[in-house]
């Protein structure tokens, strides 16, 4: 039994014609071409994202610096990203650590009166 399925009313592939859009003689249909921009003539989002944190960390330096070459801008913008991150959770850490901090401090203050209230009774 074949697993190909065949459709009688199917052209064969020799009668297919290559389509001609006159569109595709200027400017936009160029950009459109190119690989940073979609069919609508519009950027495509995928060249607006430079690697993720985890891809920055496996890539080859030689992959870095091919990245970087192609937009500094992104790389100049991803590197900020990280560095407020950073920040952000160098700040966060040290609120949980206060937190932390005192709530440690006074559960073994009222650990300490209740025992020594209990050796107080004995």
């Amino acid at each position: 039994m074949s697993n190909v399925l065949t459709f009688p009313s199917a052209r064969p592939a020799s009668n297919i014609r290559e389509l001609h859009n006159p569109s595709f003689d200027d400017d936009r249909a160029a950009r459109w071409r190119s690989p940073g921009y979609k069919s609508s003539g519009r950027p495509n989002m995928h060249t607006f994202v430079f690697r993720s944190y985890g891809l920055i960390v496996g890539a080859s330096e030689a992959d870095l610096v091919r990245d970087v070459r192609l937009d500094l801008a992104k790389a100049q913008t991803k590197l900020k990203t990280i560095q407020q991150q950073l920040q952000r959770d160098r700040e966060h850490a040290a609120a949980r650590a206060d937190l932390l901090t005192n709530a440690e401090t006074k559960l073994r203050a009222a650990i300490a009166a209740v025992q020594a209230s209990r050796s107080a009774e004995a």
